[in-house]
């Protein structure tokens, strides 16, 4: 059986392609968009605000669709951007600016390697290996900063894991629910207090082509912090449906300052 580096692993999961399906959902729905991504912005710079922040480490930084590149990048803030892959149009506009740096980086800890590793052994032997036996690592920027951004990443950790362990058929549902918590609890707990915002899609809800209500539920399995400060808003994700035929999809997203 071959060995796969890290890189190819990603890939195989589907982490590449989902990224670059962020930004074509991005282009289709530009203006429903606008709203959750200045938002997410704007939270972020109140966070911020007034602090002694000089280093900001931005987990999930992606496209940078959500993030306040002007605002930052002339500023006294170094940002620290950290995602799995780097998309190269963003490499060739911002890797010469001296304020901002690119780190690639797993930000479930390491889960999603342990996890391709565990369906290999499954396969191997034919035995049902516990999800137990994977560990959910905190997540710790390379470098230390003043300040940690989850942006719109903590609903996103486990999806394409949970994706790819269903490909399999080997846990039930509530195996796969424990695990996605787990996962989603270890990155909470990795943002300090007072040193840290949270800003996540929390409740996903579907409406008909009359625009009634079909379904709603819930995309975090963990409890969230209760923070110092919150704001709430919607995000218009799918207008065209798209992502689930003849059905529009708006996300409940919440900013929690830590």
């Amino acid at each position: 059986m071959a060995i796969l580096s890290d890189t190819q692993i990603y890939k195989k999961m589907g982490y590449y392609a989902d990224q670059r399906g962020i930004y074509r959902r991005f282009i289709r729905e530009k203006e429903n968009w606008k709203n959750h991504l200045e938002r997410s912005k704007e939270f972020m710079l109140k966070c911020v605000k007034n602090k002694p922040v000089k280093k900001i480490a931005i987990l999930g930084s992606g496209w940078l669709l959500d993030v306040p590149v002007e605002n930052f990048r002339d500023s006294q803030y170094t940002i620290h951007l950290y995602d799995i892959y780097h998309p190269k149009p963003i490499l060739r506009k911002f890797s010469a600016h001296p304020n901002i740096r690119f780190f690639y980086a797993d930000i479930t800890g390491g889960v999603t390697v342990q996890v391709y590793k565990l369906t290999r052994k499954n396969k191997k032997t034919g035995i049902k290996i516990p999800l137990s036996e994977i560990r959910c690592p905190e997540f710790t920027p390379e470098e230390n900063v003043d300040f940690t951004v989850s942006l719109n990443i903590l609903n996103q950790l486990d999806i394409l894991i949970i994706d790819y362990l269903n490909n399999f058929k080997i846990y039930t549902n509530n195996e796969l629910s424990e695990f996605r918590a787990r996962i989603q609890a270890s990155h909470i707990h990795s943002l300090i207090p007072g040193k840290s915002c949270l800003i996540t899609d929390y409740i996903e809800n579907t409406l008909n082509k009359k625009s009634l209500s079909t379904e709603t539920r819930s995309l975090i399995h963990t409890p969230l912090p209760k923070g110092k400060n919150r704001e709430n808003w919607k995000w218009n994700f799918d207008t065209q449906m798209n992502y689930y035929p003849n059905k529009t999809t708006i996300f409940d997203v919440v900013g929690i300052e830590l």
